[in-house]
């Protein structure tokens, strides 16, 4: 993954606080110049492996956080394979 694709990812979903979906269509409107569906589809990837270890992570912190542990985890599951499946069907550059 490019320097110039994280750094879109850190500017809108960090700085901006941002949700990832915003990120995708902001990405599809080239906003930050074209990047490969294959490039866009690792970012998610590697997002969604992250999203995931945080939410077990922070059930392991609290009992609260781990009760709903397995919801939250299959919501954003959902959300990702989304977009994933968004971007594999229609994506501006190849």
């Amino acid at each position: 993954m490019s320097d110039r694709l994280w750094d879109a990812y850190e500017q809108v979903c960090v700085v901006e606080l941002r949700p990832v979906r915003e990120l995708v269509d902001r990405l599809r409107a080239g906003e930050f110049g074209p990047f490969p569906r294959a490039e866009v589809l690792g970012l998610l990837r590697t997002l969604q492996q992250n999203v995931l270890a945080n939410v077990y992570l922070k059930a392991q912190e609290h009992p609260a956080y781990a009760e709903r542990a397995g919801e939250v985890a299959e919501e954003q599951r959902q959300l990702f394979d989304a977009l994933l499946a968004e971007v594999e069907a229609d994506w501006p550059w190849p």
